[in-house]
């Protein structure tokens, strides 16, 4: 203000000019960050180790965050090699069984054709032999 003494007017009456207001919001504004300046360069140690324990907490966050993922890929793959393996596993066995049964099928031909071969001799001799009860 340009008066400072008291014979000055009495400016309370009337309201302050916007200008004047923002003068006086510029000053303000121009003392606080050299404030904050000045406050920023003289750390407290409960600021500091405020800043520590923060950025450890942070720290230990990320870490988390990673550990879960690392955690949800590794168990995704035991389920799909799990999956993979029980597939393969039951693939194998419908393959045995298909041989196995290939198997006894190739066994009974050749007993199929034994018993024909016998069936002859058990009911009464060779082929082209008369029949005993023709005998007589």
């Amino acid at each position: 203000m340009p008066f400072e003494d008291d014979d000055a007017p009495d400016q309370s009456s009337q309201p302050p000019s916007p200008c004047a207001i923002a003068a006086d919001e510029e000053e303000r504004a121009a003392d606080s960050p050299s404030i904050l300046q000045s406050a920023k360069k003289h750390k407290t140690p409960q600021d500091l180790m405020k800043e520590v324990a923060d950025a450890e907490c942070q720290a230990h966050l990320v870490m988390n965050e990673t550990n879960a993922k690392e955690r949800t890929a590794r168990k995704q793959i035991k389920c799909q090699s799990t999956h993979d393996t029980a597939l393969t596993v039951e693939a194998l066995c419908l393959r045995m069984q298909q041989e196995q049964a290939a198997a006894q099928h190739a066994h009974k031909l050749p007993m199929m054709d034994k018993q024909i071969e016998l069936a002859p001799l058990q009911h009464g001799g060779f082929p082209g032999t008369i029949d005993p009860q023709l005998r007589g």
